[in-house]
């Protein structure tokens, strides 16, 4: 049995939240909820078959749901997650673009991560593909 610490579980959710950072900036900004390849012929007006996904797509679509979820849920925080990982900017430029101080940024990162690995761990994002099937047919 392989035992997780808390810090690990951060750890994973950190590194898949820079993996969903660099994938929205590789499909110029589409996503927040949609479908990429819809949403990037749609937005884009080209052809989606010239967009390359990355080999973790469903990890970062699935980030993608989550954080479509915290955006709902504590807007405050997504925004701090969005910043930090989509816009790659400082503790300090943030907490200037949503007027608060830097340690209530660092905060709300700490609580925008654990909230992210918790929808993590209860499975919340994961397609059902049998379901999906289903209901394509």
């Amino acid at each position: 049995m392989i035992v997780q610490h808390e810090g690990d579980a951060v750890e994973q959710t950190r590194e898949r939240l820079q993996l969903w950072g660099q994938w929205l900036r590789d499909t110029c900004g589409v996503g927040m909820g949609g479908n990429v390849i819809a949403m990037y012929d749609e937005r884009i007006g080209g052809d989606a078959q010239g967009l390359v996904l990355m080999p973790d797509n469903d990890v970062a679509e699935r980030i993608e749901r989550i954080l479509c979820r915290l955006k709902k849920q504590q807007p405050k925080v997504f925004k701090v997650l969005w910043w930090w990982y989509y816009g790659g900017v400082s503790v300090q430029d943030i907490a200037d673009q949503v007027n608060v101080s830097p340690a209530t940024v660092k905060s709300r990162r700490m609580i925008g991560e654990a909230s992210v690995t918790s929808y993590w761990d209860a499975g919340y994002g994961e397609i059902d593909t049998q379901e999906s099937l289903k209901k394509s047919a």
